[in-house]
């Protein structure tokens, strides 16, 4: 079995095309996708000058997301098989250890972007885990520095958008999720 050959960039714009007000022109182009950590400097070597930065990194407590994405990126070209020993994934040792995490993500994001940058995330929480999205992610943020909030708003929650958990079954009620908006500062 192989992968099918997909276009990255297509699957992108067809996200981006569902995320609300994003009707202003962008100052960049789905030009420069990249894969790698993105709590490490060297994932950002060949990046430069990053105009926006469209993401949205695990919830707190969301401790198996990179198995959880095993067929996306089977898809894209990654292994065939679930590395359940992964221990590569962002710190979920506690909050603080998770915001820390997270801070490490934005300053890096903040090296390789231009001066006039827009980051975009979407953030919420995992049912199983108390957590308040919104404090994790200012928080981490304000730990990182050089990003100034614009705005967060509501994104309703997983039921507004098809998700996995449909097909899956669950037994809980989806959490919150929002959107947050940056700009370097």
């Amino acid at each position: 079995m192989e992968p099918p050959v997909v276009s990255v960039l297509k699957v992108l714009e067809k996200k981006l095309a569902r995320i609300p007000d994003l009707d202003t022109p962008s100052p960049g182009r789905l030009t420069d996708i990249k894969c790698g950590d993105a709590r490490l400097a060297a994932s950002y070597r060949r990046v430069r000058n990053a105009t926006v930065t469209v993401t949205s990194p695990p919830y707190y407590g969301m401790t198996t997301y990179v198995e959880d994405q095993w067929l996306r990126n089977w898809f894209l070209g990654g292994p065939a098989e679930i590395d359940y020993g992964n221990d590569q994934q962002i710190s979920h040792a506690g909050q603080d250890a998770f915001i820390a995490d997270l801070a490490k993500v934005w300053r890096n994001v903040l090296k390789a972007s231009e001066d006039e940058a827009h980051l975009y995330v979407r953030f919420g929480a995992i049912p199983s885990v108390k957590s308040e999205p919104r404090h994790i992610l200012k928080a981490s943020l304000e730990e990182a520095g050089g990003w100034k909030l614009i705005s967060i708003r509501n994104a309703k929650t997983s039921d507004a958008g098809k998700r996995q958990a449909d097909q899956m079954g669950r037994e809980s009620d989806p959490a919150k999720e929002f959107d947050f908006h940056a700009i370097r500062a």
